[in-house]
């Protein structure tokens, strides 16, 4: 709706999205594949993170395999993307900083964006489903001359009676790649700095109707967790649109989440969140980039599908 880097823009708001030449490596309901050019990506750290405005884009290759029905395979190396709410494309260390860059490790204006020389990103995953009630991915990031980040996630799932309860359980661990020779303004993440992430859920489902959970997430007092906005939003599972924990170290974040859906085709869908988040001390800049305080958050969501002529038409409402 209006381009971040130049808000007086009214006139030229064009930005080619999707143009890609893709292989298919393997022709069936899950085929496998490699693709070149532009597109959308989603993962669970760099996604389209399209709650508002138009998505973030990718320009890579990216390829998906099938190895058989329990193991998956994905990887790619991305050297340019379009962050949501711009309509140039950027390098990927280019793209660093666009959103702002808050407050260095000292205390200082940080001033890094213009000055991240990174060549791409690299993501390599795997996902592994034995069976029908239990998932586990691993995903790395490899972010040149900026971090590598390790993410693993397991999902179980046990029918009891009517109900069905689930639990998952997410840990990050993210080390600096960034060279010791740039002054600490100029630095997106120091040298030396790591972080640790925690992100636990507990859940029960009446019916896919009506879906409780329960969610925390630590972020340890190691150091900050650091992966930029422009490239999508973290899933840790106590994420509620319109905030984020990246940026901060020394984090409790505890949240509850009610999902329910409505009408014969469930066209329908009401989302309901309320969270806690503990917070570093806003002037303890070592472990609070955006000097965040600790605050309650709230957000309820609605949207709608129709049917019939509008068929593929969708209106959200969302309210914080």
């Amino acid at each position: 709706m209006f381009d971040i880097t130049d808000p007086e823009n009214h006139e030229d708001l064009d930005r080619l999205e999707n143009l890609y030449r893709r292989y298919y490596i393997e022709k069936s309901s899950h085929a496998s594949f490699v693709q070149l050019g532009k597109f959308h990506l989603d993962t669970p750290l760099m996604n389209r993170q399209d709650s508002r405005m138009r998505p973030n884009l990718q320009e890579g290759i990216w390829s998906e395999v099938t190895i058989n029905k329990s193991l998956q395979v994905k990887a790619g190396w991305l050297w340019e993307t379009s962050p949501r709410s711009t309509i140039r494309w950027y390098g990927i260390g280019e793209s660093v900083g666009i959103y702002g860059n808050a407050k260095a490790i000292d205390g200082s204006a940080a001033k890094y964006h213009g000055h991240v020389d990174s060549k791409g990103i690299g993501i390599a995953n795997i996902t592994w489903t034995p069976t029908k009630d239990f998932a586990y991915q691993a995903w790395n990031y490899y972010a040149d001359n900026l971090f590598n980040i390790v993410l693993q996630k397991a999902e179980l799932k046990k029918q009891v009676k009517a109900s069905t309860l689930f639990a998952g359980a997410q840990h990050l661990w993210q080390h600096s790649t960034s060279p010791d020779d740039i002054t600490v303004s100029s630095q997106y993440i120091g040298p030396e700095e790591k972080s640790h992430v925690v992100s636990l859920r507990v859940g029960m489902s009446h019916s896919p109707k009506n879906i409780w959970s329960i969610n925390y997430t630590r972020i340890t007092s190691h150091g900050r967790f650091l992966f930029p906005g422009e490239w999508g939003t973290e899933t840790l599972y106590t994420y509620i649109s319109r905030e984020r924990n990246e940026g901060n170290g020394d984090v409790h974040a505890w949240m509850i989440e009610n999902n329910r859906q409505f009408g014969k085709e469930n066209n329908l869908a009401l989302q309901a969140m309320a969270g806690i988040y503990k917070m570093p001390a806003v002037d303890n800049f070592e472990l609070n980039k955006y000097s965040v305080p600790s605050y309650y958050h709230v957000a309820f969501k609605a949207q709608y599908k129709f049917n019939g002529f509008f068929h593929g038409l969708e209106a959200q409402a969302l309210y914080v």
